[in-house]
């Protein structure tokens, strides 16, 4: 198993209660993609640092999941929203 497949696998299986938890009264979302030259394990691993599982989550996307040579089933490349002000 290859270092990008075991990570996937890793945050996949950590419990992250606030992906079921009610919708909160605010939130953020916050979708990012990597920079021509990042690493994909790197910045995955820090950005699971900063995830407890709860107020925050983190949702991996079928092109991160690409370079990570890892398949998550059911997953779909982010089109963005409709009606979005960025």
């Amino acid at each position: 198993m290859n270092g990008g497949l075991a990570l996937a696998k890793a945050v996949a299986n950590e419990p992250q209660p606030g992906i079921l938890a009610p919708t909160p009264a605010r939130g953020r979302y916050l979708t990012c993609q990597l920079r021509v030259g990042a690493h994909p394990h790197t910045v995955l691993r820090q950005r699971t640092t900063q995830a407890d599982g709860a107020s925050t989550v983190i949702d991996l996307g079928a092109s991160l999941a690409r370079q990570l040579d890892a398949h998550i089933p059911g997953s779909k490349s982010f089109r963005g929203i409709d009606g979005a002000h960025i």
